[in-house]
């Protein structure tokens, strides 16, 4: 059987976040904001599901922990692979790397404030669209990281 998977690199917006709420249920600022998460670093470091892992530390409570499913989405980074890891805990961090090398990814306070002032309002994919059409400066810090 032939799998055909997601060209990320040729998706328009509308038919990411389609997928996206077919995946989740629905869709939402967090879920897309772990998706540009994930396919950040799928440009940076692998296109390939199975070379790329992650590290997760964010409170595991919705509606922040769907940010986990857009990462695993887009990353290909999932819980069944055991490639993706996750904990409970602060600072929001996550860490994408292929062997040793990679990058940690920081969301902005002022974009997780500005999303939990929304949240619990009609217009959370109106929010997510806006967060779809942000650059990923405006949404994220992001550092190399190595392995110790």
């Amino acid at each position: 059987m032939k799998v055909t998977t997601i060209d990320f690199d040729n998706i328009s917006s509308e038919d990411l976040s389609k997928r996206l709420s077919e995946f989740h249920g629905h869709l939402g600022p967090y879920l897309v904001l772990g998706a540009k998460m994930g396919l950040y670093a799928k440009k940076t470091l692998s296109s390939s599901p199975f070379e790329i892992s992650a590290e997760i530390t964010m409170p595991l409570k919705p509606p922040l922990s769907c940010t986990i499913d857009g990462i695993q989405f887009t990353s290909g980074a999932t819980t069944g692979k055991a490639n993706l890891k996750v904990s409970d805990g602060l600072p929001i961090k996550i860490v994408f790397y292929k062997g040793t090398e990679g990058i940690s990814i920081i969301p902005k306070e002022d974009i997780l404030e500005e999303i939990r002032h929304q949240v619990g309002h009609e217009d959370l994919e109106m929010l997510a669209g806006q967060i779809m059409d942000k650059d990923n400066n405006d949404l994220f810090e992001v550092q190399k990281w190595t392995k110790q």
